[in-house]
């Protein structure tokens, strides 16, 4: 497909809070909805990021007949809310809205994707936020769609993990909840968020806090769920697919056979030269070369990546999907409504999945269920300690 580079607009300074001649914080009222709304599309700066107007819905490299590529050196960092839909400016119930954190400063986002949907009840979004010192409490809330999440510097503590200290990976699944930052932290905090970028199936699965190697940014005191040669993975979801984190050794040179058709790469440490193929070709298209803090998105067409890690190696945090909604409607919809909120509902743990693997299997039985193409394609793909990789060329 088609490559697009992301070019930000230079970013306006961000303001200390006192020298807004309105700031609802300063002078210590109460906001309005229409104030702290006013307050709301001052703090987004970025035209390319939000809507000119409010509306139901926005989208931006969520294209997947094209290939999405961000690089890290032309992203700009950008003010913003702390809540991203009144960031985009699209319709919404905040769940920020009376709280300190609706019209905190010194937010600041790099976006990477965003796709807000008046036909879908979520959005998905991945960004990468920026906390100032002393960000309050984030509002409690529930994942409709998942949320994932690498903390790369400072500390994000929550009502679930009380120590998730930098470098960390933390995985909330469909059917979990949680308020973070629940204690103060003096420097910022800087994070890689997924949210709404989950799996059905994940539903069956609890909450995880992985601590990360400083140095490679690979998971702490866990062994390598598979062993591909020069190349080592770590599963994170359940099924080793939807989320994991590989490590290629210097100069390793593979071919990785995407499973499933929406897939992409962050390059978590080192560098990459990559060139994408569609299923069929006997040569790919260059991407160049991949560096640190990169995001690609690949075309639906793109079948597999040949790839050559640079003289420090690298590590990639890669995600697999299945097609949007119509793998997660047929078996989720009995359960939909209690993903509006998180207040009252019953028989659910905030750091465990609230949909049983038994009603899970019976879903996918149905013809229409995408599900079984998820068992068929990636059958025995990982093998705790094995050496089948996701993704091998072998």
């Amino acid at each position: 497909g088609t490559i697009r580079n992301m070019d930000d607009e230079a970013d306006q300074p961000a303001a200390a809070c006192c020298s807004w001649p309105w700031c609802i914080r300063a002078q210590g009222a109460k906001a309005s909805k229409a104030t702290a709304l006013a307050q709301q599309r001052w703090l987004a700066g970025d035209a390319d990021w939000k809507n000119a107007e409010e509306s139901s819905t926005f989208a931006r490299n969520c294209d997947l007949s094209q290939t999405h590529l961000v690089k890290a050196a032309d992203a700009k960092w950008t003010s913003s809310s702390h809540c991203f839909q009144c960031a985009l400016n699209t319709v919404h119930e905040c769940d920020d809205f009376g709280d300190d954190i609706h019209t905190f400063p010194d937010i600041r986002r790099k976006w990477l994707s965003a796709q807000v949907s008046g036909n879908v009840h979520y959005p998905r979004v991945r960004y990468i936020v920026d906390y100032p010192p002393n960000t309050p409490r984030l509002p409690y809330h529930d994942h409709p769609g998942g949320e994932e999440y690498v903390v790369f510097t400072g500390r994000f503590a929550d009502t679930n993990f009380a120590q998730v200290e930098a470098p960390a990976l933390v995985r909330y699944p469909i059917g979990t909840h949680h308020a973070a930052m629940t204690q103060p932290f003096e420097g910022r905090t800087e994070i890689l968020t997924w949210w709404g970028l989950m799996q059905a199936t994940s539903a069956t699965e609890s909450a995880q806090h992985v601590a990360l190697c400083p140095r490679l940014l690979v998971p702490r005191q866990r062994e390598a769920s598979w062993i591909d040669g020069p190349r080592r993975g770590w599963a994170i979801s359940k099924d080793g697919l939807e989320t994991r984190i590989e490590r290629w050794a210097p100069h390793a040179e593979k071919a990785l056979l995407f499973r499933r058709p929406i897939k992409e790469i962050y390059l978590l440490r080192g560098s990459l030269s990559a060139a994408q193929r569609v299923e069929g070709a006997t040569a790919g298209e260059a991407l160049g070369l991949l560096a640190e803090g990169d995001w690609i998105c690949f075309a639906h067409e793109v079948s597999q990546v040949d790839a050559a890690a640079g003289p420090d190696g690298a590590t990639l945090l890669v995600k697999e999907l299945l097609p949007y909604d119509s793998w997660r409607r047929h078996v989720l919809q009995d359960v939909r409504q209690s993903w509006h909120s998180w207040s009252g509902a019953t028989g659910r743990a905030s750091g465990r999945g609230h949909m049983p693997a038994a009603s899970l299997v019976e879903a996918s039985k149905s013809p229409q269920s995408h599900l079984r193409f998820s068992r068929s394609r990636s059958t025995s793909t990982v093998e705790e300690g094995g050496t089948v990789a996701p993704g091998s060329s072998q």
